[in-house]
């Protein structure tokens, strides 16, 4: 063009860079961006300067992007919001929100794109004042009807922060609903646990002519296999089949083979598994995962080794499954050989959740020096470090020495999570050190603000009654907010024969048929032994 005496101009040089937004070398682009700035085009045409802001970011030049920004005589919304928009994509929530502050601070208000943009990184980093401060200002502005993106938005900022019940407040509102609104909010109540509600939204909006999406499908699955609702997901199964779903999207067969496992069926996960056309480490993992969960250790290592034999590399949730297997069936050699190869490929560097994955290998198969050389290495042990070194020391019957490890970890500032304290109660119900039980738990709900669940206040009951203080432990039956189980009153019965008490027994038998429909239903917190 220029050899043919023809410049370019405003104009051109935006359709230029429209034109580099994909597939350029970025030195190209850093020529075309000096081009511009030799003709002084950046100080006159605020066109050229936002389309070389876009251009950049798009190509994660977020640095260079963020200059051509600050450079800029005069900046309006769709310069901050190009570069806002950068840093959410690239995972950098935390300048977007700073670009958004001195947006305000430079006197330009935000529009939709903008406030979507914001909601994004508020959603991904689970800010939810600032979520909720944005929400109001929308409100404000009278633009959520008007735009259904933004109601997106704001239903994913909500369910992504756990806040379910203002979600569907912002959904139950809106007039006009579309299928990626029915299926964020699906996803929402998949991700929080409820899998039986986003059942209900899946029948819902086929009932108000959506047809559901490859994505809608997965998420049904998910909640399939979350309620284990095995009838319901071998419906949708056919009628994926019949759409040619299940051959055509490997998102869809992952999903598949997910909730047949997770619902205990490992003959139709394998079966769904040995007829993808395509298998991704997703697929793999997915049904070494099953394999580990239902206690088929030497299948896992079976089909972890065929993965590899096929040539597909696994990845840190492959390498965490195996591992359980391995721990499962006390394949200490197998988890050694492993061991070695996460050396060799630098995964012990800076993976803290294989790092603990070995620990708690090592410790469950009672290779408790072996964990302890992978656990000093850690430069920072987390809560799940410590918990499986605990385990561990109980598991070959030091339990003496795995209070003493959960002392160490309160002392050092990790702060200790349910499961923590439930194996310190174990091994306090272990060794009858009632103090010591004692003192946990009132470090649990005082200085924690935990509340101890069933299961929590079962370790307390056998440490009562194996020590003789049968009266305290039927008054802490009388007055725990869930409905004693048969382990926990057979923490009681079985002292009482020790200690010679035959009233105890009347008196469980009143307390059961007095308290019936009394309780709520008790969350699961299990140890990892």
């Amino acid at each position: 063009m220029q050899h043919a005496g023809l410049f370019p101009n405003a104009i051109t040089f935006v359709g230029i860079l429209k034109a580099c937004r994909s597939g350029i070398d970025p030195m190209y682009l850093a020529g075309v961006h000096a081009e511009i700035s030799r003709k002084g085009l950046l100080g006159k045409n605020l066109y050229v300067g936002n389309a070389l802001i876009d251009t950049y970011c798009r190509h994660g030049l977020l640095v260079e992007a963020h200059e051509v920004l600050e450079s800029l005589p005069i900046r309006n919304v769709i310069s901050w919001t190009a570069l806002i928009a950068g840093y959410v994509e690239f995972g950098i929530e935390e300048k977007a929100l700073l670009c958004f502050d001195h947006m305000e601070l430079d006197g330009v208000s935000a529009n939709s794109a903008t406030f979507i943009c914001i909601l994004r990184a508020c959603s991904s980093i689970g800010l939810i004042i600032k979520g909720i401060i944005i929400h109001a200002e929308i409100g404000r502005q009278g633009v959520l009807e008007k735009e259904l993106s933004m109601s997106t938005a704001i239903v994913d900022l909500y369910v992504s922060c756990g806040l379910l019940g203002r979600a569907e407040e912002v959904f139950d509102k809106l007039q006009v609903r579309d299928l990626i609104l029915w299926t964020t909010l699906m996803d929402g109540y998949c991700k929080q646990g409820y899998g039986n509600k986003a059942l209900e939204c899946f029948r819902k909006l086929q009932l108000e002519g959506f047809c559901p999406n490859a994505y809608t499908y997965v998420c049904s699955l998910n909640a399939c296999g979350q309620q284990a609702a095995a009838a319901e997901g071998i419906q949708l199964h056919s009628k994926l089949h019949t759409k040619g779903l299940v051959q055509g999207d490997v998102f869809i067969g992952n999903a598949l083979v997910d909730m047949y496992a997770k619902c205990g069926l490992l003959t139709k996960a394998q079966e769904v598994f040995d007829n993808l056309p395509v298998r991704d480490v997703v697929s793999w993992t997915t049904l070494i995962s099953a394999y580990a969960e239902h206690k088929s250790g030497e299948i896992a290592l079976s089909m972890f080794e065929k993965m590899q034999y096929e040539g597909t590399s696994p990845n840190t949730a492959t390498y965490i499954c195996i591992l359980k297997a391995c721990s499962a069936i006390g394949a200490v050699d197998k988890g050694e050989d492993i061991h070695h190869d996460l050396t060799f490929h630098g995964y012990l560097d800076s993976n803290l959740p294989i790092c603990n994955a070995l620990v708690n290998m090592y410790a469950k198969c009672g290779s408790l020096g072996k964990a302890l050389d992978v656990f000093y290495q850690l430069p920072e042990p987390d809560v799940v470090s410590w918990t499986s070194l605990i385990v561990g020391y109980m598991k070959v019957g030091q339990n003496f020495s795995a209070l003493h490890v959960f002392d160490t970890m309160n002392r050092d500032g990790t702060i200790p999570d349910p499961v923590a304290f439930l194996s310190v109660l174990t091994a306090c119900s272990r060794t009858g050190v009632l103090d010591k039980g004692k003192e946990y738990l009132q470090l649990m709900t005082g200085e924690y603000g935990l509340k101890p669940t069933l299961k929590h206040h079962t370790c307390m009951a056998h440490l009562l009654s194996s020590t003789g203080h049968l009266d305290q432990a039927f008054s802490l039956m009388e007055n725990i907010p869930f409905r004693p189980d048969i382990v926990f009153m057979h923490a009681i019965l079985d002292a009482s024969k020790k200690w010679g008490d035959s009233n105890i027994g009347r008196r469980i038998f009143e307390h059961t048929q007095n308290s019936r429909n009394l309780y709520p239903s008790e969350a699961t917190v299990g140890i990892p032994l």
